[in-house]
């Protein structure tokens, strides 16, 4: 938001976790973002 509210106008785009509880232990990794997660998000805002 701030980027656009001082005159960025160049592609913008969010990767986000699910909308839920974070469980403990390894079932965390079922709804919080990955690194891989966060490459594919820059890589598709690349291309716009």
């Amino acid at each position: 938001a701030d980027l656009v509210e001082h005159g960025f106008r160049g592609p913008i785009g969010s990767v986000r976790s699910a909308d839920s509880y974070v469980p403990l232990g390894p079932a965390a990794g079922t709804v919080l973002l990955s690194e891989g997660d966060i490459r594919d998000g820059a890589l598709e805002l690349a291309k716009a």
